[in-house]
Order: structure tokens, then C-alpha cells, then sequence
């Protein structure tokens, strides 16, 4: 069953080192995550049920707009029929339609939304990468300059009302680099978050097939919040799927507002 592929993919693969998204702990451990807040949405009170392991999420949605409650800054956000809100928790959030595929390897297509995200440890660890910072200027450079990758030139972007950088991320042909999790299949890591207060991480990769488009935005305390669009291998094109979530990124406000 999907719903049943969807837990695999946050909890228990491995070493959790899923491209859509990698809890990067020990094998067969699941990340603490804090205890669900009562929602205040629409889609609470009409019943939707979520895994408590992701946080104050609202699992799948009517069409409307709701805000988060456990992500910092708040996102409020409009969504079509045929959504799902899969993770909110302080740093971490998901947006995914539930038609999409899910693969237990590459994640799925999905809107990730982190908070003061780090680059990921070239040496396949769950670290950050020495000497890189957190800005959306030094975190575009550092990832248009990995070996392994094909990225495209980091644009000016806007969304939510804050500003910042986009650009848009493949594994380069050729690129035979692999880590112990992920099955020799070779891959790049990208980034990792997480809530510090819960001892975890949540780490990001690019494997040949899948494609991510970048939001790197800066946020008024000197942070950053990333954006970070995946589209995996069985599903529609990275195209026809930038047009699908284009409504709903334009709909996204970050502070609640």
C-alpha cells in the first residue's frame, strides 16, 4: 500500500538516507520527533489523521489553506484537492500530492520545506561539511561547485515574502561516487536539518534519475529556510511537475501571514 511506503521512507530504510527524506540515525532506529500539538486547521477538525512520528502534521487535506503549528516560521499555505501535509515539526515540513509516486530509494515527488539547512558531509556522514556556511549565498556556491553534480546558475527568487536564490540540481553522468547506505547506487549528498532539541537529522541526496529544484531564502535573523522541490523517476516529468506545485508555492506565506 503507498500510505505503507510512506512511513518507510522518514522511518526505517536502512540507514534512512532516502532522497526525499533521510533521517540520517543508527539502522532500524526511529527519530525522535516532538509530541503532536493539538491542530487548529480545518482539515483537523474534519477528521485527518497523521503519523505522530511527523510531528503536527494533518495528513491529507481538502482543498483550502491552513498554517502550520510546529514549523518556525509559521507557513500558511493553499492547497487543491488531492494534498497531503505529511511532516510539520520545527524544522522539518512536506507537502505532497497523494497520486504521486513513492519510491522506498529515491523518496517522493514532494515540496520539502527545512529550516537552517547545512551542507551535507561529502564523506557520507550525518555532519555538516566543514567550512560552509548557512548562507543562501555560501550554500549555492558550495552546491554549484560539488563534483558529481549538474546544476544550473543560481537565479534570484522570491516566495513566502522572503528573497533569496534558485537553482536546479541532477547527478552528473558518469558520477560513480556511492556512500554504505545507499546500495551502491551512485549519489551526491546535498543537505541536512533537523531539530536540535530532538538529536536528529534530516539529510537529502541526488541520485541519477531524480531532480531537485532549490529554494535557498533568507530569512531576518541571519537564517535560511530552504525550498527544496523533488521529482523522482515514475512519475510525471520535472516539467509537467514544476507546473503542478506552481500554485501552490505561489500560495505560501512564512510568518503566518
Amino acid at each position: 500500500m503507498k500510505a505503507a511506503n510512506r512511513l518507510l521512507c522518514p522511518l526505517v530504510a536502512g540507514l534512512l538516507a532516502l532522497s526525499g527524506c533521510t533521517g540520517q540515525v543508527p539502522a532500524g532506529a526511529v527519530p525522535a520527533v516532538p509530541t503532536p500539538a493539538p491542530a487548529t486547521s480545518a482539515a483537523a477538525t474534519a477528521g485527518s489523521t497523521c503519523d505522530p512520528r511527523m510531528g503536527t502534521c494533518l495528513g491529507p487535506v481538502a482543498a483550502g489553506t491552513y498554517t502550520s503549528t510546529s514549523f518556525n516560521p509559521p507557513i500558511t499555505y493553499t492547497v487543491p484537492a488531492g494534498w497531503e501535509n505529511f511532516q510539520d515539526s520545527l524544522t522539518d515540513f512536506m507537502l505532497d500530492r497523494t497520486s504521486d509516486p513513492v519510491d522506498d530509494f529515491f523518496g517522493q515527488n514532494a515540496i520539502y520545506i527545512h529550516r537552517n539547512v547545512s551542507a551535507a558531509a561529502q564523506d557520507c556522514g550525518s555532519s555538516a561539511e566543514p567550512g560552509v556556511g548557512r548562507s543562501v549565498e555560501q550554500l549555492a556556491a558550495w552546491l554549484g561547485g560539488l563534483d558529481g553534480l549538474t546544476v544550473t546558475p543560481a537565479k534570484p527568487a522570491t516566495m513566502g515574502g522572503l528573497d533569496g536564490l534558485t537553482l536546479d540540481i541532477r547527478l552528473a553522468k558518469g558520477w560513480r561516487k556511492t556512500c554504505d547506505w545507499a546500495n551502491d547506487r551512485p549519489i551526491v549528498p546535498l543537505t541536512i536539518s533537523g531539530d536540535p532539541a530532538q538529536f536528529r537529522h534530516t539529510g537529502h541526496f541526488t541520485a541519477q534519475g531524480g531532480t531537485w529544484r532549490f529554494y535557498l531564502l533568507a530569512t531576518p535573523d541571519g537564517g535560511n529556510v530552504a525550498v527544496q522541490l523533488l521529482d523522482i523517476p515514475r512519475g510525471v516529468s520535472f516539467d509537467g511537475y514544476m507546473k503542478a506545485v506552481a500554485p501552490v508555492l505561489a500560495s505560501l506565506r512564512f510568518g503566518g501571514g
